[in-house]
């Protein structure tokens, strides 16, 4: 790289490059392109022979320790940058990357007075390793279960970016806000609340100023410290606790977050805000690892792959399934087993129609754990292994006992806890018995399966959820809370955290009834003004949002945030009202958007409304460049809903008009419809099914559905594939 004269001087003394360290410039730019050119020992000897004969200078010492770092020699690097900073410690560079060679080198505890004091005086001179580090800590803190400063993190680091890398750094941020396995609430803005001056001292709301502008720049620890000083001279002020457990939470402690913001909620008059920021701490409850049923696995070596895999092939409680070919985990250089397995609580037996009719949500069996098997491994002499893993102990150790009994002396080796299967899976303790994981029978249909989960659901919130204990409500159970006044505020975010709960798991639960049922009055609504800030809303705060109070152009601001947060509670109705204004409507994609309505009434299990929002694509798919294409796809997610119950009386019609319409012009669909029908046991129109379509025995309909251009869908499950070392 080539610097001009009069460049600031790259020492970092301030000075310009030809007052400063001009006579070294020659040699450095020498080093540089040898750095260019991945001469990186030419480099170093260069560079040593440099720092011989200039001990001192700034600039030698720092490229030194960038060497260093990108070498990842993290405490050669510290060396280098604490001796320059004994002799200049001011030097803006040299605390940066000492503070990213000590997050490297002895991770983020360790780290955080270096990263403060970046934070604190580099951000303006080095933005991009201060956004660096932000990201370094966002990914430790994701890893960690620690949403909501992960989250924190990704916006200091897109704050502090280089224009060149910001567009990146906000698609994470909006992959991070539309991922479904965080809880809403926490994947959401949350802002410090202002000291107001009525509300405390002017040196109190002083010193809250000067936490806020520390939280700004990203130095949480330090914000922590301030709140917690001045919280003694104002106990009572629930502004103060609240700071601080946002605060809490941003750095990354979640148990003393979710204290501080319970004891706001307790101070505040304010029921709505009480009620948010005690969501917020049962929720970080929640997340405490402690508290968490872990994906466990055991492993046993076996002799023989062929034998166990006969064997497990004649247990009644063992099903397999289909190995799914997963490319993705090959270039990662993953194995696939040679055999997967599901271990159920019963047997699978076959069902008739009769019994299929007949089937209650207690008699579909559960699966306990899934196996898997694995040929020997020659190129790291990995033996031949069967693999149990399963949610938490009890699950995957009655699997494991039926296996023994099962296979016997083929099973009779040690079982080996894998503690590096590379699972990070949990579901908190007290939501366990609101979760199950069903294996139907084949030929259950996929109508009567959809059915029976409806029925699931609503047991396991009108019974399991009712009547379980909750450390939020003091151990007491929702039921048991309604009668005690005092902990109200409690039980209605108790209702939020299981909504959370439930959105996760892809059902949108009627928060009305369970408020009725619960004693509790309706949800305050939030009529939006001019003054309204929706963008800095949580998302607690948008969806009490009186949706036919936005004008168009808040309800587009509103909608951006909801389709990625993607709640079916408030997306579908605000959809709804979406599709009343033409201004809004004709600045969307409405094929989108009508995807997302058939596919949240799916959530709903209302068949009749998915069947609604398929017209209105059908009918939108009709006025665009390509309607013959977007419409056969508009037909081919109609198909799918169809199949799932193959007694449906327009199933016929819509076969006949795809093989006689859309399959004069494209015949791959024929040949796909062929090995649709046959693959559903289904007798088509078109082989003389007449005006009704044939089925055999209860058989179901596959989930997924081929759309022209696309790939042919392998089946649909709902069932994790569980692989050591994924």
């Amino acid at each position: 790289m080539a610097h001009a004269p009069y460049d600031h001087c790259p020492c970092g003394s301030g000075r310009k490059l030809k007052f400063c360290c001009a006579s070294l410039t020659g040699e450095m730019e020498k080093i540089s392109r040898l750095r260019e050119n991945k001469q990186e020992e030419a480099a170093q000897q260069a560079l040593e022979k440099l720092s011989d004969a200039h001990p001192e200078n700034a600039w030698v010492a720092t490229t030194i320790a960038s060497i260093h770092i990108s070498n990842q020699k993290y405490e050669d690097a510290w060396t280098e940058l604490s001796q320059l900073l004994e002799s200049q410690p001011d030097h803006l560079l040299a605390i940066a990357l000492l503070a990213t060679a000590k997050l490297a080198a002895e991770g983020l505890e360790n780290a955080r007075p270096e990263l403060y004091r970046a934070f604190q005086r580099c951000r303006q001179a080095y933005p991009d390793i201060i956004s660096g580090l932000a990201l370094g800590i966002a990914a430790t803190m994701y890893a960690n279960g620690r949403f909501m400063s992960a989250r924190q993190h990704l916006a200091l680091a897109m704050r502090f970016a280089p224009d060149s890398e910001r567009p990146d750094i906000f698609r994470r941020l909006v992959e991070f806000d539309s991922n479904k396995d965080v809880a809403y609430p926490l994947r959401s803005v949350h802002l410090l609340e202002k000291l107001e001056e009525d509300d405390a001292d002017d040196a109190v709301v002083a010193e809250a100023q000067k936490a806020a502008a520390l939280a700004e720049i990203g130095c949480f620890g330090s914000a922590v410290t301030i709140y917690t000083k001045v919280i003694q001279e104002a106990e009572g002020n629930p502004v103060l606790w609240a700071n601080l457990g946002i605060s809490h939470a941003w750095e990354g402690d979640e148990s003393a977050a979710a204290k501080a913001l319970s004891y706001a909620a307790e101070l505040t008059d304010d029921e709505d805000q009480a009620i948010e920021w005690e969501s917020l701490a049962q929720l970080l409850q929640l997340n405490d690892s402690d508290a968490c049923i872990k994906v466990l696995s055991r492993s046993i070596e076996i002799d023989s792959v062929s034998q166990i895999l006969t064997q497990l092939d004649q247990i009644d409680r063992i099903v397999r399934v289909e190995v799914p070919d997963h490319e993705e985990m090959r270039r990662q250089g993953h194995r696939l087993p040679a055999g997967l397995f599901q271990v159920l609580d019963r047997s699978s037996a076959q069902l008739n129609s009769e019994e299929i009719d007949k089937l209650g949500i207690d008699d579909v069996p559960c699966i306990l754990a899934q196996v898997s098997v694995f040929n020997p491994d020659e190129a790291t002499q990995e033996p031949a292994r069967l693999y149990i893993t399963g949610q938490g102990d009890e699950l995957s150790g009655e699997a494991e006992r039926l296996l023994r009994e099962s296979l016997g002396d083929a099973l009779s080796g040690a079982i080996e806890t894998d503690d590096n299967a590379g699972y990070s899976e949990t579901i908190p303790e007290e939501f366990f018995g609101l979760q199950w994981r069903w294996s139907f029978p084949h030929e259950v249909p996929v109508i009567k399966q959809r059915e029976l989960e409806r029925a699931k659901w609503d047991q396991v919130i009108s019974e399991v959820w009712f009547a379980t204990p909750f450390q939020g409500l003091n151990g007491k159970s929702p039921q048991e809370a309604t009668a005690d006044p005092q902990l109200k505020v409690r039980l209605a975010a108790a209702v939020v955290v299981l909504d959370a709960f439930c959105d996760q798991s892809g059902y949108t639960i009627d928060r009305i009834s369970i408020r009725q049922r619960l004693g509790l009055p309706e949800e305050t609504r939030i009529d939006a003004t001019n003054e309204t800030p929706l963008k800095s809303y949580s998302s607690c705060q948008m969806m009490r949002l009186n949706i036919e109070s936005l004008t168009d152009e808040q309800i587009s601001t509103v909608l951006n945030r909801a389709l990625l947060t993607y709640h079916g509670g408030f997306l579908y109705p605000l959809l709804q009202n979406v599709l009343t204004r033409p201004a809004v409507m004709n600045r969307l994609d409405l094929n989108r958007i009508y995807t997302g309505m058939v596919e949240m009434a799916r959530d709903r299990y209302d068949r009749e409304a998915c069947f609604h929002w398929l017209e209105k694509g059908k009918e939108q798919a009709k006025t665009t460049d390509k309607p013959f294409e977007n419409q056969l796809q508009w037909e081919m997610r109609e198909l799918a809903t169809r199949l799932e119950d193959p007694q449906d009386p327009k199933l016929s019609q819509l076969l006949s008009r795809m093989w006689d319409y859309y399959g004069q012009k494209l015949p791959d669909l024929r040949d796909y419809l062929i090995q649709l029908v046959r693959s559903c046991n289904i007798t088509p129109p078109w082989e003389g099914g007449g005006d009704s379509v044939g089925t055999g025995d209860g058989q179901t309909a596959v989930d997924g559905i081929w759309v022209p251009g696309g790939e042919t869908p392998e089946e649909n499950s709902e069932n994790k594939l569980w692989v050591p070392g994924q």
